[in-house]
């Protein structure tokens, strides 16, 4: 029985890679999701605009990975991933930190031991982030 709303996948097959993107910008979150979408037919990505959304959404969704931008229009994607992880459920829930200054960032980035990308970046560059923050 599925416990947080998801479909049950077809017999045989694992479960989908639930892939939360906390981006403020729709076309660039659009993008994500279509790369993921493209790679694998096992992600399944859901889209947050701010923090706030995200925060409600994982109350009925527990995601394997956040993708987040570090300026988002209501938090930083760091207080957004602290106030994430403070919940028992989710500490163990990887995340890749995206921002256009990444320098400035780089040692609450690191602090919290995230992968990061800087913008702009190429989407192999992207999906290959992705995979490495899944095998965490």
């Amino acid at each position: 029985m599925s416990t947080n709303n998801e479909p049950l996948p077809p017999f045989g097959q694992p479960p989908p890679t639930t892939v939360l993107i906390v981006e403020d910008d729709a076309a660039t979150a659009d993008v994500f999701a279509l790369a993921l979408s493209q790679e694998s037919h096992n992600y399944l990505p859901l889209i947050a605009s701010t923090g706030s959304e995200a925060l409600t959404l994982v109350k009925t969704v527990k995601p394997n990975l956040l993708i987040i931008d570090y300026h988002l229009s209501d938090m930083t994607g760091i207080a957004f991933y602290d106030t994430f992880h403070a919940l028992e459920e989710f500490r163990d829930v990887p995340a890749v930190i995206l921002s256009a200054s990444l320098a400035l960032h780089l040692e609450e980035i690191q602090a919290r031991k995230l992968l990061s990308l800087e913008k702009p970046f190429d989407l192999d560059a992207f999906l290959l982030s992705v995979k490495q923050a899944l095998e965490q």
